[in-house]
């Protein structure tokens, strides 16, 4: 699965400077976010794991430097089925704890959106 994380982020370095840091911890969440994908019986296409990349190397990074989004709730997602975001606490979580930071639920939405794409459009 790395390799597929590898060539997502060699496209993102394209235009943006990417860390050893960042490579990590990137490959770190996007392999987790998958596995946690293909428990539930989704996949990826490149172009999706790209996204999830870039999505994820933002992320990594606001936890980095306790930047955050924009307040959102998700009550005001109800098509976002619950066990999608328990899950993502669940998969999540230890990697924000590590860091001393809390999962915030703007963060487990813009994950959220990624998964139920991916089982909108197999």
């Amino acid at each position: 699965m790395s390799g597929g994380v590898d060539t997502a982020l060699a496209t993102l370095s394209a235009d943006m400077p990417i860390s050893d840091d960042d490579r990590l911890d990137v490959t770190h969440v996007v392999e987790t976010v998958e596995q946690l994908m293909i428990g539930w019986g989704l996949g990826l296409s490149d172009n999706r794991r790209l996204a999830l990349a870039a999505h994820s190397l933002a992320f990594t990074r606001r936890i980095r430097t306790r930047d955050q989004l924009p307040e959102i709730d998700l009550d005001d997602f109800p098509e976002i089925p619950e066990t999608t975001v328990l899950g993502l606490r669940l998969a999540l979580g230890p990697y924000c704890s590590t860091r001393n930071s809390g999962l915030a639920d703007e963060e487990v939405l813009l994950f959220a959106m990624h998964v139920e794409i991916a089982r909108l459009t197999p």
